[in-house]
């Protein structure tokens, strides 16, 4: 199942804070990457309920609550090391002297806030598509609490390496829009499969071969 064109254009359409501050307002490497670090937080934040209510009928309440809670520990030490990371490496690009400095400066832009509302937004539909399907991963706990860790891993590696980079640069406009233009393809491809986990065809052909079970059942009872 293909994703609407619409729906490529919300993704692109959201993604677009960081563009305008690039080409518009001459937002530098680091501005950008920690637009897209607080994202990491938004991620964090919509992975809460869908690991509230993945179907892993291995685990009882109390031990998908304490898992799920120290997802929230762990995530959150694991973003705060990776903003770390992000200013010790483009510390000579901002202001700011502390973690919590920079992020107070880049919460006070306007298209700051935009952004993290179109991330939010971005998110939730992914969030009503794993519910819907019960989760893309499938039904293992664990899996579904990796998740995360895997997709910032992989993009933020070529984001942060194309923002140093971009420091060197006379004019690093055109990387950074390449940057961007890749963080969109990231979360369009990451809809896509989404979208395949909450095929039809996969809901038809796995109740295709369960009446093909309970036939085969009927079958072998007659036969008895």
């Amino acid at each position: 199942m293909r994703i609407p064109l619409s729906q490529y254009g919300l993704i692109a359409l959201l993604n677009c804070g960081p563009l305008l501050a690039t080409v518009l307002f001459g937002w530098s490497a680091f501005e950008v990457l920690l637009l897209y670090w607080l994202e990491n937080i938004v991620i964090g934040l919509v992975q809460i309920p869908r690991l509230l209510c993945v179907a892993d009928s291995s685990l009882s309440l109390h031990n998908r609550l304490f898992k799920t809670a120290f997802f929230c520990v762990h995530y959150g030490i694991f973003c705060i090391g990776h903003g770390h990371v992000l200013l010790s490496i483009l510390a000579d690009h901002t202001d700011a002297v502390t973690l919590l400095d920079a992020v107070m400066l880049q919460l006070d832009k306007n298209l700051t806030l935009i952004s993290i509302v179109g991330f939010g937004i971005v998110h939730l539909f992914g969030l009503r598509s794993s519910l819907y399907t019960n989760n893309e991963l499938g039904d293992n706990f664990n899996q579904v609490m990796k998740a995360p860790y895997q997709r910032i891993i992989v993009l933020h590696i070529a984001l942060i390496g194309g923002g140093i980079i971009a420091t060197k640069l006379t004019d690093p406009t055109y990387l950074l829009i390449l940057l961007i233009a890749i963080k969109i393809g990231a979360d369009i491809y990451h809809s896509q499969r989404r979208e395949r986990a909450s095929s039809p065809a996969q809901h038809t052909g796995s109740n295709t071969d369960t009446n093909r079970e309970t036939t085969d059942d009927w079958n072998d009872a007659d036969g008895a």
